[in-house]
């Protein structure tokens, strides 16, 4: 299991800095290797983006199913984005020549 977390402190309202953190768009400016993103609905999981990367030669791109969520913990003044890998081969069909990435 790998697990990353990262935290800062800074001068702006969260208002002001969450829209851009959570923007699906900007996903391309933080993860240079991704080549497409589109968002997928899953019986199972409901909402998921659908991620493809490329990858260096000789390896295979690699696609990955996420599910992602947002929680506001009011009385410690937190708010988180979430997200964890999901498999659905049903919503998304593993990708001939891809290998599917599970976080």
């Amino acid at each position: 299991s790998i697990h990353a977390s990262y935290s800062t402190v800074v001068n702006v309202h969260v208002s002001d800095l969450m829209p851009v953190f959570l923007s699906d768009e900007l996903n391309f400016e933080w993860d240079s290797r991704l080549s497409s993103q589109e968002m997928v609905y899953s019986h199972t999981h409901g909402t998921l983006s659908y991620q493809q990367r490329a990858m260096p030669f000789p390896l295979a791109p690699r696609d990955t199913l996420l599910k992602c969520g947002v929680r506001v913990l009011r009385r410690q003044s937190r708010l988180t984005s979430e997200c964890r890998s999901v498999r659905d081969d049903v919503a998304v069909p593993p990708r001939p020549g891809a290998v599917r990435l599970h976080l």
